[in-house]
């Protein structure tokens, strides 16, 4: 995890901590959606980490690669129909 990932944790668990005190339904929401945010934040970073890696962007990483079949021509010997 790096060194951001962590720090977003950490103000997440601080928004946490403030919902469990907070004094209206109205506060406390808005500080477990801001603990959500940060959390996604986390998630983020983790994933262009890993994406940096493996030298793929997150967007390939995370769904199957489909520009092998876009631009694929097809072949009159194929039996197959082409895939979409």
């Amino acid at each position: 995890m790096s060194s951001a990932a962590k720090e977003f944790e950490g103000f997440a668990r601080d928004c946490v901590r403030l919902a469990e005190r907070a004094d209206t339904p109205e506060l406390r929401e808005k500080l477990l959606s801001l603990a959500r945010d940060w959390m996604r934040a986390v998630m983020e970073d983790e994933d262009s980490d890993c994406a940096a890696q493996n030298r793929r962007p997150v967007a390939t990483a995370l769904r199957p690669d489909r520009r092998s079949q876009a631009g694929r021509p097809t072949s009159s010997h194929s039996d197959e129909a082409p895939s979409r």
